[in-house]
């Protein structure tokens, strides 16, 4: 799967890959037309934060 693929990819790269996020449907309109998706990718950024940076 692509997924796993590109997560092996950034692991030999060093990186400290906690998970993989897909954004789906994106082919069934364009993103500017999707309404939560700015909140559904600002959710993913704060969560990524705060997991470098516990409160």
């Amino acid at each position: 799967m692509y997924f796993d693929y590109t997560k092996k990819m950034f692991q030999l790269l060093e990186f400290d890959v906690k998970g993989v996020h897909v954004v789906a449907g994106m082919r069934n309109e364009p993103a500017h037309e999707r309404k939560n998706l700015h909140t559904v990718m600002k959710d993913i950024g704060l969560s990524l934060v705060s997991e470098q940076f516990p409160e």
